[in-house]
């Protein structure tokens, strides 16, 4: 029998903020395989999205809107640091997106969201393709291609899974979507086996599938933390093509 939680019921505090971190090094991972980053604006980035988090789950009339004016305090810091002006299009693009991400972080990570099809899209926009490219584009400056939508919607699909409960035919869609997206990605940049280094995660990924469906206790922290782990091999088989 298929359990029915709600996405906003399928993943604890913790699991959540892993997976916002894990989109934000890959995010940065990529922006420093193509171009120089530093190690501040980075730095501010990985805050800026604990603050997010922090917001999302803090209680009471004071330490709520600390957070969220910490958020604000520390993503627009690093949105200026990298850019030099708040009125350039990309730094404006940037701090919009800075305020969306805020939003919806508070609305699905704090357990408030919408019904299923909007709280899921919402997850995929919010966890993936922005967790990913919004911290690009900060290190960046742009967007060099469309093809960095796959890894985005990768890293977006595995947090639908996450999120989507014990929802057996959702999460084993949503995670082996996921591969293909990034061994499309893989495919379409620069051949090199190093790229491929996130994959020796599956095993991880498959071992979650398998609970799912044999109805035995679902060990969600055992999928955040592959996401963490395929976020970080993949950034690492990436900068690693530098050297």
């Amino acid at each position: 029998m298929e359990h029915k939680n709600s996405p906003e019921t399928g993943a604890t505090g913790i699991e959540k903020v892993i997976t916002a971190e894990s989109g934000a090094i890959l995010g940065i991972s990529l922006a420093a395989s193509d171009y120089e980053t530093g190690l501040i604006v980075p730095a501010g980035i990985i805050l800026t999205i604990l603050l997010m988090y922090s917001a999302a789950r803090a209680n009471g009339s004071i330490s709520r809107p600390a957070c969220i004016s910490g958020c604000f305090l520390t993503g627009l810091g690093t949105i200026y640091i990298s850019f030099g002006t708040f009125f350039s299009l990309e730094a404006l693009l940037c701090t919009l997106l800075l305020i969306y991400m805020v939003n919806n972080i508070i609305r699905t990570a704090g357990g408030n969201g919408g019904n299923r099809i909007s709280t899921n899209i919402g997850i995929l926009i919010t966890y993936g393709i922005l967790a990913v490219l919004f911290p690009y584009m900060i290190c960046a400056h742009e967007i060099a291609s469309w093809k960095l939508l796959l890894p985005a919607l990768s890293i977006g699909l595995f947090g639908t899974s996450l999120f989507a409960g014990n929802n057996r035919l959702a999460s084993t869609s949503a995670i082996l979507l996921a591969l293909v997206f990034f061994l499309c990605f893989n495919l379409l940049r620069i051949h090199d086996m190093r790229h491929y280094l996130p994959f020796a995660v599956i095993p991880a990924f498959a071992g979650y599938i398998v609970c799912l469906w044999k109805d035995r206790p679902v060990p969600k922290r055992l999928l955040a933390i592959s996401i963490l782990l395929f976020s970080i091999s993949a950034g690492a088989g990436y900068l690693a093509y530098l050297f």
